[in-house]
């Protein structure tokens, strides 16, 4: 999770390659470590339904009872870290790669890491129509971006909620 602020803040991508190095190196990230510098796939052949609707369904399981469940309840915990001044920044996103998104909320899946990213993409580019009205309803919007903490080329997955 990061701030909009820390996106290309020298620091934080500093500190993320510090701890995943400390990951890898002992034997605790779950999958490999050039997932984070793996370029997006672009113009690929579009996934097949079967594939977004699974990608989709764990998206609403982390979204709902899973690893994201809190972004439900972000405008409490928004007000909780701009009380506490966390180097005057709120709490605007939960963010990652789809590797990440894959080993945290898919784990009996045979989709690589590729094929999950290419998912969510689609997903993300149908905007606020494409998200199942769970999400919908709770007003969570899912986009990506290039780039940020985990290098250039990287495809970055945002959860935030309006």
């Amino acid at each position: 999770m990061t701030s909009q602020k820390y996106e290309d803040d020298a620091e934080w991508r500093r500190l993320m390659q510090i701890t995943t190095a400390m990951d890898v190196q002992s034997g605790t990230l779950q999958f490999s470590p050039d997932e984070f510098t793996r370029p997006a796939t672009e113009g690929a052949v579009a996934p097949p339904p079967e594939h977004i609707a699974q990608v989709r369904d764990a998206l609403v399981a982390s979204c709902t009872t899973g690893m994201f469940s809190f972004v439900s309840q972000w405008q409490g915990i928004a007000a909780q870290f701009k009380n506490a001044n966390m180097r005057g920044t709120t709490l605007t996103a939960a963010e990652g790669i789809a590797a990440q998104f894959k080993n945290a909320n898919m784990r009996g899946t045979t989709l690589t890491a590729a094929e999950v990213e290419a998912c969510l993409a689609v997903i993300s580019d149908g905007g606020s129509d494409a998200l199942p009205p769970p999400l919908r309803a709770k007003g969570i919007k899912l986009v990506y971006y290039k780039g940020g903490m985990y290098g250039p080329d990287a495809r970055t997955f945002k959860i935030t909620r309006n």
